[in-house]
């Protein structure tokens, strides 16, 4: 993979990161207890479990590589990068 495709990959997941933190207190209200991706600073999917998740976004042509995966729970959030 080229630097320039490194660096934006990087780039837009931190996009993702800076939405969702702007966007929390909704998304949890909205997804308590779910597993939800993050692409393109939107929602892209949810469900109950993280193996769900991954097959819905599988078969919406989603890489699971590609979107911020997040269990939204209530309680502290730790980042793992």
């Amino acid at each position: 993979m080229a630097n320039s495709q490194v660096s934006t990959s990087h780039s837009e997941y931190f996009k993702n990161v800076d939405w969702y933190e702007a966007h929390h207190d909704e998304i949890l209200e909205q997804y308590l207890g779910q597993w939800v991706a993050i692409l393109d600073q939107q929602v892209v999917g949810s469900a109950d479990d993280g193996f769900e998740l991954i097959a819905k976004l599988k078969a919406d042509g989603i890489r699971p590589d590609k979107p911020l995966v997040r269990h939204m729970t209530i309680g502290p959030r730790n980042w793992v990068y």
